[in-house]
């Protein structure tokens, strides 16, 4: 049975933390990363507490980047807006502006790059390998392009529609979704050789969402349900899932999504039956799933955690003012949320997941 466990809250004094108290929980606690008078917004984390975002600094939108401690800096310092940096594992971040004058890449260190030749590049994403993808404008329509870490792009698409809303696994895996002339389809690049087309039917196919082991999962029109392909054969569609949308997955093929009409979060656990995780109490959408957690925003509420090993679930933010939660691999989750006079980031610190001791046999062997 699922357990709703309640916050406690206390003060907890940081360096860079002035306005907002933290709040601890029985599990972990919630630590405020940014602290000014202008809004921040679409933050990032990876496996190693780092978190990226946009903020605005009076003038426009620059990317800051929070290393785990200490003083976030910025990554970028110019007269026009840096928007929605996507991050990898290794701590190298990747955005686009909107003076479309090329993709930046911050290395984890040093002066960000501007990779070459992504003029008129839009919404990069980047995996744990360096690889780099997005969407380009080729004079006449948006096309996918692929940077390797290094030397110049490759173009994986060579068409005379839209493709759009890239998504990258950490081995350089790719799938984005296509108009065809008659509605959406789903793609995928499997790191070389040429693209795959996942589906090929009369509805929207949108919304591509990939795992590391290659699965991919999908939003179908509402009346077929949620699709997912295993990194080969035909493409099922989950059980239940009619109705359901948004859907996001892990690396262990996990997926969940929330009802369009019943607002609930749902958790396919690569087999079987979903199961419903959220309280019908709320006002439940736009889950995000690591490994080990599901997190998602509960209108009007606040951020709720879904433990996967224990099959617990936790309030951790209780602000109706929340946006963007993601997710890291390991459990951890960011988000912006309003101190009283702006929008800043949080994230969640999980606990350490305990270690059970070894089950007594049964029956019991006595010497």
């Amino acid at each position: 049975m699922k357990k709703l466990l309640l916050i406690l809250t206390l003060c907890v004094t940081a360096s860079f933390i002035v306005t907002r108290p933290s709040y601890s929980s029985i599990f972990g606690e919630v630590i405020q990363v940014s602290d000014n008078s202008y809004n921040d917004y679409s933050p990032i984390m990876n496996n190693n507490k780092w978190v990226a975002w946009s903020g605005y600094d009076g003038t426009d939108y620059e990317v800051y980047l929070y290393k785990g401690s200490g003083t976030p800096i910025p990554l970028s310092n110019n007269s026009y807006r840096d928007y929605i940096p996507q991050m990898n594992n290794n701590g190298w971040v990747v955005w686009g502006n909107e003076n479309t004058d090329g993709i930046r890449l911050y290395k984890g260190s040093g002066t960000p790059i501007v990779i070459p030749n992504s003029n008129n590049g839009i919404n990069p994403v980047i995996g744990d390998n360096g690889w780099v993808a997005w969407s380009g404008y080729d004079g006449h329509d948006y096309e996918v392009y692929l940077y390797k870490g290094s030397g110049t792009p490759i173009r994986l698409t060579y068409n005379s529609y839209n493709d759009n809303y890239c998504r990258i696994n950490s081995n350089g895996w790719i799938t984005w979704e296509m108009w065809d002339g008659h509605d959406y389809e789903v793609y995928l690049y499997k790191g070389n050789g040429s693209p795959i087309r996942l589906t090929n039917n009369s509805s929207n196919d949108y919304g591509p969402e990939i795992g590391d082991n290659g699965w991919v999962t999908w939003n179908g029109s509402l009346t077929n349900g949620i699709y997912l392909y295993k990194a080969s054969g035909t493409p099922i569609v989950i059980p239940n899932s009619i109705n359901g949308t948004n859907p996001t997955i892990n690396k262990n093929g996990w997926v969940a999504w929330y009802g369009f009409y019943d607002h609930d979060i749902y958790l396919y656990k690569a087999s079987g039956i979903p199961v419903q995780i959220s309280s019908p109490d709320y006002y439940n959408e736009y889950p995000v799933i690591g490994d080990e957690v599901v997190a998602w925003k509960a209108r009007y509420a606040g951020i709720f955690i879904y433990y996967t090993y224990s099959e617990e679930t936790e309030f951790i933010a209780s602000t109706s003012y929340c946006y963007d939660p993601t997710v890291s691999d390991n459990g951890w989750v960011t988000w912006s949320d309003y101190d009283g006079s702006d929008y800043e980031i949080y994230y969640y610190e999980p606990p350490i997941r305990p270690i059970l001791p070894p089950p007594f046999p049964y029956p019991p062997v006595f010497p």
